[in-house]
This record gives C-alpha cells, sequence and structure tokens, in this order.
C-alpha cells in the first residue's frame, strides 16, 4: 500500500499555496505533497496584473466587497470574515512584502513585481514536511473509507487522509474530467473576464481611445456597467467592459458570443438635458463648425468620428445643421450600438465562472458537504470576481479557511 499522506493538494498556484503554507502554520508537524501538471507553480500570480500581480482590492466595506462577485456573492461573506483583504496586506506585510494600494483601490506589491508574492509564497511552503511535484498529472481521485485513492497519468497510486482541490478553472468540462470518481456537483464552467470582439470593426481607426466613463450594456441580458472603455483594433475593453462580460458570463456564453451592445458616451446625462444642449449650439455657435465644436469633453477622434456617422460633418455650420443629424447625434451618444462576434481574454488572464457548486461546500471551512476530508480553494469553486485583485483575495480566503478546516480533520483522525 502506498504511504499514507496527510494532505495531498491538487494545483500548485495561488490557493493551493496559501493553503499549505497556513496549515503548516497552524499544524507544524503535517505532512503535504502538492502536485503541479505543468512545468511552473504559481503561473497565473507570475502574469497577473501585467506582472505586477494584483493581490486584493482595498474596498473595506464587506457589502461592497461582494458586490464584486457575480458567482460567490453571498457565500464568500464568512470566508471573509474569517480572512480579508486587510488579512492579506498583513499577510504578506509578515513576510516582508509590502502591498500597497493605487487610486482605483487595486493593491500590488511595493516592488511592482509578481516575483515578489511569487518568492513569498514559495518561502512559505519550504518547509520539511512539504513536497511539491511538477509534471504530475492526476487521471482519478476515489475515496475508500477515509481514506483518498489518487491515481497518476504515471500509473502511480498515491494515498491521503485529506485532500485540497485547488486547480484552478477549467476552459472546458473536460477539465474536471479527473474528478468524476468522486460524484461532485459541478456547474459547467465557462468563460468570465473577457473582452468584446467586433467584425470588420467600424471603429478600429480609433484602436487606442479611452474613455474614463461611459455605460456599457448588453439590453437582452439586462446588465449595464459604468466606467473606463477602451477601444481596440478588434472590439472593446477596458473596466466596463470586462465587469459586463462577468456579470452576463452565461447568458453570453449560452448565445455562442454573439450578441448586440450598446454604448452611452455621456451616463450623467439625460436624452432630454442631451437634446437641450445640442439644440443650444444653433444660439450660441451658430457660424461654427459642428466638427469644430467639441462637446461633452469628449475626445477629439471621437467627437469627428460621431459628427461624420450623424451627418454634421457635412454642415458648415451650426445654423445649418439639420434635426435628423441632429436626433442622429443624440442616437449615437447616448446609445451606439454594436454587433459582438466573439470574445478575447484579457491579458493572458484566463477566468472562469463555474465549478463545484457552493451548495454542497461549507463556507466555513470550504470542506465537501459530500466527502469528509475534501477541502476546496480558489477558482475550482463556483466563483468568480471583476477585476481588480478581488479573484486573489477570493483564493487567499477560500485557501485560509480549508487550511483551518483541514487541520481541525487531521487531528480529529489523529
Amino acid at each position: 500500500m502506498p504511504e499514507l499522506i496527510d494532505l495531498i493538494v491538487i494545483g500548485g498556484g495561488a490557493a493551493g499555496h496559501f493553503a499549505a503554507a497556513e496549515l503548516m502554520r497552524i499544524r507544524p508537524h503535517s505532512r503535504v505533497l502538492m502536485l503541479e501538471k505543468t512545468a511552473q507553480v504559481l503561473a497565473k500570480v507570475k502574469i497577473s496584473g501585467g506582472g505586477r500581480c494584483n493581490v486584493t482590492h482595498q474596498c473595506t466595506d464587506a457589502h461592497q466587497l461582494l458586490q464584486n462577485y457575480p458567482r460567490g456573492n453571498p457565500w464568500l461573506s464568512e470566508c471573509f470574515r474569517s480572512f480579508s483583504n486587510s488579512d492579506t496586506v498583513r499577510w504578506f506585510g509578515a513576510r516582508g512584502v509590502k502591498i500597497v494600494a493605487e487610486q482605483d483601490g487595486r493593491m500590488f506589491p511595493e516592488s511592482n513585481r509578481s516575483d515578489s508574492i511569487i518568492l513569498a509564497l514559495q518561502k512559505a511552503v519550504h518547509l520539511p514536511g512539504v513536497e511539491i511535484r511538477l509534471h504530475t498529472l492526476v487521471t482519478s481521485i476515489r475515496k475508500d473509507g477515509r481514506i483518498f485513492r489518487v491515481e497518476l497519468k504515471s500509473g502511480e497510486q498515491l494515498s491521503a487522509l485529506c485532500l485540497l482541490l485547488a486547480s484552478g478553472g477549467s476552459p472546458g468540462p473536460g477539465g474536471m474530467q479527473f474528478l468524476s470518481g468522486l460524484n461532485l456537483e459541478l456547474v459547467p464552467p465557462v468563460p468570465s473576464l473577457f473582452t468584446f470582439n467586433v467584425a470588420q470593426h467600424p471603429w478600429a481607426g480609433l484602436m487606442g481611445l479611452s474613455l474614463e466613463d461611459a455605460e456599457v450594456s448588453i439590453p437582452s441580458a439586462g446588465f449595464a456597467f459604468r466606467g473606463p472603455v477602451l477601444v481596440t483594433h478588434w472590439g472593446f475593453s477596458g473596466p466596463a467592459v470586462l465587469k459586463l462580460s462577468a456579470a452576463a458570463a452565461l447568458e453570453l456564453n449560452a448565445c455562442g458570443y454573439s450578441f448586440r451592445f450598446c454604448l452611452d458616451f455621456l451616463p450623467e446625462i439625460s436624452t432630454r438635458q442631451l437634446e437641450m444642449q445640442l439644440a443650444g449650439q444653433i444660439q450660441l455657435n451658430p457660424r461654427k463648425k459642428p466638427m469644430n465644436t467639441r462637446l461633452f469633453g469628449i475626445p477629439a477622434r471621437l467627437w469627428d468620428q460621431l459628427c461624420a456617422e450623424s451627418g454634421l460633418a457635412s454642415y458648415h455650420n451650426w445654423a445649418e445643421a439639420g434635426k435628423k443629424s441632429m436626433q442622429k447625434m443624440v442616437m449615437l451618444l447616448k446609445n451606439k450600438t454594436f454587433q459582438a462576434s466573439g470574445k478575447t481574454t484579457f491579458k493572458e488572464e484566463f477566468v472562469t465562472a463555474g465549478g463545484v457548486d457552493l451548495e454542497t461546500v461549507s463556507p466555513l471551512t470550504c470542506e465537501s458537504k459530500l466527502h469528509d476530508g475534501l477541502f476546496f480553494s480558489g477558482e475550482v469553486l463556483n466563483v468568480d470576481g471583476f477585476t481588480g485583485g478581488f479573484n486573489f483575495q477570493a483564493a487567499w480566503s477560500t485557501a485560509y479557511a480549508a487550511a483551518k478546516g483541514i487541520a481541525a480533520r487531521l487531528d480529529a483522525q489523529s
């Protein structure tokens, strides 16, 4: 029979490392084996935040923090009470990594290098009781009484008292096939946090244009978000678009990522107010060309584009502007519509909605309600957040809860 290990961690990412580190802090005599299927641990930490690692978010209001999780709210509230974003800052600070906030609330290591986070996590698990294996693919898991039997692609069999699934999100149901022997309740994974592709993009010439405050909506799905929007050569990106993609992840997957979305460039102004202000240009600037009268702080390139599309560019001055062109400009400013025809992953940061059904997991310990000794942390759960450090915070908090639960389970079995 294979040697009995206290804990096998499947997944060498942020959640797996954090849980292993916390278990060893709580229960230093534990024996932990971490299995990573690729050649490198913490690969997602490495690329996060453009290589800076957006560790968490500064948001201090518990209710507001939970609103940043399309899946996981309110289940995460128990985890956050046990280990908050302030605890994250203290945890890394105690290991020599100062975490600082930017103006928008995102928090990064002061070094602005993800290597600082990686080194802190690796040092925390670099202990005699912890072993990490790379290039180790798990093919099946089964429960044999109180023991977990883990089979590897190599044919090797492993046994453990507790098992932590920290394998991250999956691009499709096939990525979770190795869990079939446990008969878990799984929510089919679908992509989250992506940008919108527009075929034969009519605004490709505006590539690089950034709007500080616009509202993006998908009327058919009933979702809308306001914030910065970026025009790209393939479509649209930026925080408002990414939040929208996460909130509507299930609906957009169902329609094959073919959908209409609308942009409101002046969300703080009503349609009626806009009509009055445009009409007022006839009295204020009757002899000026509409093209030369950039209004509402709209970037010059965008104003030129909108004037051209509305027909205002063809008029010599505002006094000659036709009613139809004025109405068209109002529509373009408040409800410019595009047809999306696909998605693009945001900066190689793959995030999924879906995973282990939260109804089957204790929020206090992240232990399965179906199998004693089986724990989960990170994105393998049906938890995902917006950009801004929220997904990492969920990883730290669920890993902390799991570590406490694992320690208690091991003590009870010893």
